[in-house]
């Protein structure tokens, strides 16, 4: 009968292990996949600084055509920072991507602030600008 007690608690500890196992192997696959998205974002956000310093720099070509690439990476890097973590900044994100796309006309004298604001992923700066554009006063 011991024996038979043993063989069971000895079943049970490796059910027990493999399901541990399994549940902290998905945590760590789930937060590489966090933060994999989050690089592609921040690779986003450095083609979206790009982009206002060209217009900043008045190097755009199109000035519509510019902002219009601003605004699809901004879109693009909404998506990477919806964790989370970072879901305030993914919010300010789309705020921003609002404002380009219905008033991008009043992103000029912007720029600055602007990149400041991304590279330093401040969602509270980046949604100011954002407001501002939109109700230009």
């Amino acid at each position: 009968m011991k024996t038979r007690t043993k063989r069971l608690l000895i079943i049970v500890a490796l059910l027990a292990a493999l399901g541990i196992g399994f549940f902290a192997g998905k945590a760590v696959q789930r937060r590489e996949n966090i933060q994999s998205r989050q690089g592609h974002g921040r690779t986003l956000l450095s083609f979206a600084v790009d982009n206002l310093e060209r217009l900043r720099d008045g190097e755009a070509e199109d000035f519509q055509d510019e902002v219009e690439d601003l605004a699809s990476n901004i879109y693009a890097a909404y998506y990477d920072f919806l964790s989370d973590e970072t879901v305030a900044f993914s919010d300010a994100l789309w705020e921003l991507w609002n404002a380009l796309l219905f008033d991008g006309e009043n992103l000029p004298g912007n720029e600055d602030a602007l990149i400041e604001a991304l590279t330093e992923q401040d969602a509270d700066r980046v949604e100011e600008i954002a407001a501002g554009m939109r109700m230009p006063g």
